[in-house]
């Protein structure tokens, strides 16, 4: 991985880094054990989390007593949230009052067993109970207590350092990175490598309200994966909504653009499957002529085919970048990233089964690369879909080739068919014109000399 790939591909990571521990804090946040205040009104102004109170009376500051306290209470939140999730699908509105109350009580015994495990069941106060916390959590070995006290006790620097500590226990639980969403900016990171100079035209080209970015990756599922990462704010500072500019579906196969709470700039795009539908020069002049061009937003033609763009998009698009395929190197970075795998081992155990992947596509990736599965299964079932892949393509070349032969047999029949025609025509005019006649006559009196007089 080169200088330019290794910047843009951390960058694209630490994206999906920060959006899984938001994710995970809006389930603190849920659970009660967080608490959010925005520093602006817009949502690009941040936020400050912070501990809730009544939740960090019950910490006791111990590392391990309170990453069992909070693992709990995100499961109780994460079942109960759920529930109500079956009950709005059925239709029931009815009981949620009760729902709220034993939430609060699954929170209180879901602390009380916590407290249990680490040795603390005498002084974890209930979550929600009358009864006031123990100032001292924290048992010491000879028996004496020394504990972080209330919220209201404890000094500004202790409550800075337990606020850091359980965002930190917080940040723990967020969910491993998704391998399409990793194998995507792996993808994209490699085609603008490609480009010594992309990094710095794309900045600039960004900057215009019009700008058309033309990015051809030749990987099966790239299109739709790519359009989640620019939807998912993972490309770019902010979330955006795909609008095509042609009939038919935009990038993620969606008919209409994607609305929802989240603030998002509206992008146009152009999808390589929508290229199968515009084989004739005309319509794509059509659409580059009245979609294109009058463009009043960004436009990104996006395209997973395994050939070149029409020159005609390529030349109307401010900067064209061009990628490779998913190949060992690519596999073994998506494993050390998403399952911690060495990228030494993976390179090793591929070399040593001759495995040299030129078919596979992004979802091929996450149906082999699974949570529990050992490296000899996942490369096992790479090699499979990759012989299931080749076939395939084989099969559609065979397929084609017979297609433009029986066309270019058919046109010649054509043309000769055409040229009889013509030719027949232009005799019979010639016919017509009384040359035939002249021709005749001429052909009689050339025949009477060779014949000599006639005979008396």
């Amino acid at each position: 991985m080169g200088t330019i790939s290794k910047r843009v591909s951390k960058y694209l990571l630490a994206r999906q880094q920060r959006a899984a521990r938001l994710d995970v804090f809006g389930d603190a946040l849920d659970a009660g054990i967080l608490e959010r205040t925005p520093l602006g009104e817009t949502e690009h102004s941040g936020a400050v989390w912070k501990l809730a109170t009544e939740t960090a009376a019950h910490l006791s500051g111990d590392v391990d007593h309170d990453r069992e306290a909070i693992r709990s209470l995100l499961e109780v939140s994460s079942r109960n949230r759920k529930q109500i999730e079956k009950r709005l699908e059925a239709g029931d509105l009815g009981g949620f009052k009760e729902d709220e109350e034993s939430v609060g009580e699954a929170f209180a015994t879901s602390d009380k067993s916590a407290g249990d495990a680490a040795g603390h069941s005498d002084t974890a106060t209930e979550v929600g109970g009358g009864s006031e916390p123990s100032a001292n959590l924290t048992s010491k070995e000879d028996g004496s207590k020394s504990g972080k006290g209330t919220p209201a006790t404890m000094s500004p620097a202790k409550l800075a350092a337990l606020r850091d500590q359980v965002l930190s226990i917080i940040a723990g639980f967020a969910p491993v990175l998704k391998v399409p969403e990793v194998a995507a900016a792996l993808l994209l990171a490699r085609a603008i490598e490609r480009d010594g100079h992309a990094v710095d035209r794309l900045l600039s080209i960004m900057k215009s309200r019009k700008s058309i970015v033309a990015l051809q990756v030749p990987v099966r599922d790239f299109e739709r994966h790519f359009g989640h990462l620019l939807e998912d704010g993972l490309v770019m500072p902010f979330y955006v909504s795909l609008e095509t500019i042609a009939e038919g579906p935009s990038l993620v196969g969606r008919y209409k653009p994607l609305a929802d709470s989240k603030p998002r700039k509206s992008f146009s795009c152009f999808s390589g499957a929508l290229l199968k539908r515009y084989s004739d020069d005309d319509e794509l002049r059509s659409i580059i002529s009245k979609r294109v061009l009058t463009a009043f937003k960004p436009l990104i033609i996006c395209d997973e085919r395994n050939r070149p763009l029409p020159e005609r998009l390529s030349a109307v698009a401010d900067i064209a970048i061009t990628g490779s395929g998913i190949d060992c190197s690519l596999i073994a970075d998506v494993l050390a990233i998403c399952h911690d795998i060495p990228i030494g081992r993976s390179w090793f155990l591929m070399k040593e089964l001759g495995f040299e992947p030129q078919h596979l596509g992004i979802d091929d990736l996450a149906i082999a690369i699974r949570p529990g599965r050992s490296l000899t299964r996942i490369i096992s079932v790479l090699a499979t879909l990759e012989a299931e892949n080749r076939a395939t393509a084989e099969a559609k070349e065979d397929e084609e080739k017979e297609n433009n032969m029986g066309s270019l047999m058919k046109r010649s029949e054509a043309r000769e068919i055409h040229w009889l025609f013509r030719h027949h025509r232009a005799r019979q005019r010639d016919w017509r014109g009384g040359y035939g006649q002249r021709e005749l006559r001429a052909t009689a009196r050339q025949t009477a000399h060779w014949q000599g007089p006639a005979v008396r």
